[in-house]
Order: structure tokens, then C-alpha cells, then sequence
């Protein structure tokens, strides 16, 4: 709640938020000491309070967003700096101001991986359009801790109401240290690993994405100033949809 206090002696007020919890306890909303408090009609977070360490469904919103809103968010939070032109974009909207603090990018996997994904689910290869990928994952550092895997959770659902694709895709990447924790907590299955690719590194020493746009050969990634450091894989993931 925002509280309005004001002082008895010099009339002036100051505009604070504060939980009710902490009003009550507070010596400077104590009315023995000068002080009164008359809450105002915002509702907003108490500045005494810690910030919630976990995401509450009711103050958030997972929606399909425009292309173009999802990719500019995914180049300022991803470390690959960039994503498809293409693809079916979700994003994680705090609802108290409408803020995009979190997108999730999913598009047609290439026909070999999503062959070799239908056979690891044990599946035809031949049902490869049925695939889809989750190709970016991003979340702003302000978001709770559990963020990524509402909004992962969120997009499954929706995309499992569509019924359109039987089977999902995604991979962690080992080269930032990503275990692949997120697809393990909302139920995606680990099917090994692709085989070791470059880690490419700018003149900054920040990785960037080969496929950030489309992909380049290594040819172009060095007339670029790109250099490679080190080979690495990523962890498979996948979760089906449908039968």
C-alpha cells in the first residue's frame, strides 16, 4: 500500500510504500511521535519488504507477441545477441505495468533434427513437420526465480491446445554453463547430447551465436573478427506433445 505520512508539527507529507505489516511497526507511522499515515490508492510493492524470490501467477501473463517485440528483447537479454527472422513468439508480461520481461522463441527445427528427434521419441522420422524447436529463451534478471520454467510451462500449453505439433525440442548449451535444470523441472526429457560444435568469441571476448540470423559459415564468422574457443555440445531436450 502507499501510505502518505504526515508530520503534526510542519504539516508536510511524504509518500512511502509500505505493507501494512510494517506500518503497524514502524516508529515513524507512530502517531505518539508526531507522525500520522493515511494510505493512498496504489497498490504497489512495499519498499521494506525483500523482492518475492518466486513468480506469482497472478502478477504476470504469458501471450503471443509480435515478432519484432520478442527479437529486440532477446538482443539485449541473450547471449547469443540475435534469432531467427521467423517463428512463433510468446512473451512474459508483468501485468502492474505491462512490462515484456521475458520471450520465448520457437520455430520449425531443420528436417534432420527433427527426424532425429522423432526417432529419439520413438516415433517415424517421417513425422519431422510435426516438430517444433524452442530456439531462444530469455528473461530479464528482475524476474523471479522461476520465471523461465512458468513461461516455458505456459507456452507448452498453449501450444498443446493447438494441437499442430506432437513433439518439442530444445538444447542446453554446455559452453555457458547450462545444465538444462529449466526443461528438467517442467517435464522434458533428456535424449543425449549433438555433437561438439565452436564457441565462437568476438574481439570483446563475448560468445555469439553462428546461427544468430542465419547461419553463417566459418569462413564469414572470421571476416567478421569472430574467433573460435573451444568445441562444445548441447544437452537434447524433448517433450511430446501429443501421440
Amino acid at each position: 500500500m502507499q501510505y502518505t505520512l504526515y508530520c503534526r508539527l510542519t504539516g508536510e507529507g511524504q509518500d512511502v510504500s509500505v505493507c501494512d505489516e510494517h506500518a503497524e511497526g514502524m516508529p515513524l507511522v507512530d502517531e505518539s511521535e508526531g507522525v500520522r499515515a493515511e494510505p493512498c490508492d496504489d497498490d504497489i510493492a512495499c519498499e521494506f519488504c525483500p523482492p518475492p524470490t518466486h513468480l506469482r501467477a497472478s502478477d504476470w501473463r504469458v501471450e503471443r507477441v509480435p515478432h519484432a517485440e520478442a527479437a529486440a528483447f532477446i538482443r539485449e537479454h541473450h547471449y547469443a545477441k540475435g534469432c531467427s527472422n521467423t517463428g512463433k513468439a510468446f512473451g512474459l508480461r508483468r501485468l502492474s505495468d505491462g512490462a515484456l520481461m521475458g520471450a520465448a522463441l520457437w520455430l520449425p527445427p531443420t528436417k534432420l533434427a527433427a527426424a532425429h528427434a522423432c526417432r529419439l521419441d520413438g516415433k517415424d522420422a517421417e513425422r519431422w513437420r510435426g516438430v517444433l524447436a524452442l530456439s531462444r529463451l530469455a528473461i530479464h534478471p528482475d524476474v523471479p526465480t522461476n520465471g523461465a520454467s512458468f513461461l516455458i510451462g505456459r507456452c507448452v500449453r498453449a501450444l498443446r491446445r493447438e494441437r499442430v505439433y506432437h513433439l518439442l525440442v530444445t538444447y542446453a548449451d554446455d559452453s555457458q554453463g547450462h545444465t538444462g535444470a529449466i526443461y528438467r523441472a517442467t517435464n522434458w526429457t533428456e535424449a543425449g547430447h549433438t555433437k561438439p560444435e565452436p564457441r565462437w568469441l568476438d574481439k570483446d571476448g563475448m560468445q555469439v551465436a553462428r546461427k544468430a540470423t542465419r547461419t553463417r559459415t566459418n569462413a564469414e564468422m572470421r571476416v567478421l573478427g569472430h574467433e573460435v574457443s573451444g568445441h562444445y555440445c548441447k544437452r537434447r531436450f524433448i517433450l511430446r506433445l501429443h501421440g
